[in-house]
């Protein structure tokens, strides 16, 4: 993505909500995720925000989860088939991502409540396989939140793979396919629920804590975001798609 423009100011998240879902996730998640993520990748993530929100005056910042040390699933043995099949691959995941963010204090010592999202905002799920020659990298994409000046719709996915791959050629951008999954617990919510296909639906179907409170944000923020698509298409005046890609959300997740 590129940089934020300017005179788009960008969709606006509470702070309390986006640290409620991120620490409601790990916590369902923990049996399907290293101990290392769990225990410090996710907690060391949650503390970059808190940290953006006590800095002094207003602050730009990159809230980060290094491609170099991503949360990594454990290992799935073929579980990315549904029950009564099994798959042929030991697979597991790797997110990581980048979002542009920016802490706007709205007084000296009233501290912010919320940040905007305006410059670039990717996270990317990569899947290895392991066997007996060892890892290897078999699929790659990306979740996408656009900016100001994006192209394509401002939810959507990508492939990204090299131009060695001969297919999706780094240089090619496009598809920017539609999706209503951006932040990166929705990715890492995804991935689980296709790497452990049987497994993370019984999970999620327990009345556990973590499950009622990652649901009701998960839950809060589709419902604004299914509402703006609506609103966006009943009000065009030419293709709805068109529309749907050349408009900007601002506030929305709050």
């Amino acid at each position: 993505m590129k940089n934020a423009t300017v005179g788009y100011a960008g969709l606006q998240f509470s702070f309390a909500e986006m640290q409620r879902e991120i620490e409601n996730l790990r916590l369902l998640a923990e049996p399907f995720l290293e101990v290392a993520s769990f225990e410090r990748v996710l907690p060391a993530w949650i503390d970059q925000l808190a940290h953006a929100k006590n800095q002094h005056g207003n602050v730009r910042r990159r809230w980060e989860i290094s491609a170099t040390d991503p949360i990594k699933t454990i290992l799935s043995d073929g579980r990315y088939e549904p029950k009564g099949r099994a798959g042929n691959l030991r697979v597991y995941g790797a997110v990581s991502g980048v979002w542009e963010i920016e802490v706007q204090r709205p007084g000296k010592k009233k501290p912010p409540q919320t940040f905007l999202l305006n410059g670039m905002a990717t996270t990317q799920i990569r899947l290895w396989k392991q066997s007996d020659e060892g890892e290897e990298e078999v699929a790659r994409w990306t979740v996408e939140v656009g900016c100001g000046d994006s192209p394509g719709c401002h939810f959507h996915t990508q492939i990204t793979l090299d131009d060695a791959d001969r297919k999706f050629p780094k240089g090619l951008s496009v598809p920017r396919l539609p999706t209503f999954i951006h932040t990166p617990m929705d990715a890492l919510d995804f991935v689980l629920g296709e790497i452990f296909q049987e497994e993370w639906f019984q999970e999620c179907s327990k009345g556990r804590d973590p499950v009622k409170l990652w649901t009701r944000c998960q839950r809060n923020r589709f419902t604004q975001l299914f509402r703006w698509h609506l609103e966006t298409s009943e009000t065009a005046s030419f293709s709805p798609w068109l529309t749907l890609k050349r408009s900007k959300p601002t506030g929305l997740f709050v």
